[in-house]
């Protein structure tokens, strides 16, 4: 049985590791969602915008998670598509993450900061974890070296190859 080189590897562990963020993000998000759906985590006085901002990002975090899990079955099937999907989720994902710092921080009147801020910590919690390990940044560059690795060495396979063939 011949060993699988590196690049294959790389795809199927992180065609995987897709999967096991997703489960985990999911399970998160799935924890705190009966809390905001029966009113015990809404609107407040301190922070009277947190619904309008945890609902999107709610729904951005199922749309990456949905995401993934996609680009994890084409990984697993060693596809360069999965790749490219990973590369639009994780790059999204990336711009997302300073994209709702910026409510954070922005000279927005308080209570939307507070809002954003206060809807950031629950309503990212299917992404959250990802965070911990620096996973959008780990698959980017792995993914994309394994990807230029695999197209190498098909040129080269291609290149030793007789003609006609």
């Amino acid at each position: 049985m011949e060993k699988p080189e590196w690049p294959t590897i790389v795809y199927r562990v992180f065609g995987v590791t897709n999967f096991l963020v997703v489960m985990v993000g999911g399970f998160f998000m799935a924890s705190f969602i009966p809390s905001v759906v029966s009113g015990a985590v809404g609107n407040s006085a301190k922070d009277p915008y947190f619904l309008q901002f945890y609902w999107p990002m709610a729904a951005m975090n199922v749309c990456v998670l949905g995401s993934l899990v996609l680009g994890g079955i084409y990984l697993l099937k060693l596809k360069n598509i999965g790749v490219t999907i990973c590369n639009v989720v994780f790059i999204a994902e990336i711009v997302y993450f300073f994209g709702t710092a910026v409510f954070w921080m922005w000279p927005f009147s308080r209570a939307i900061n507070m809002s954003a801020a206060s809807a950031t910590g629950v309503g990212d919690f299917g992404l959250s974890p990802q965070l911990i390990f620096g996973y959008p940044l780990i698959p980017l560059v792995g993914l994309n070296l394994a990807r230029w690795r695999r197209g190498k060495a098909r040129r080269l396979q291609a290149s030793e190859s007789p003609s006609g063939s």
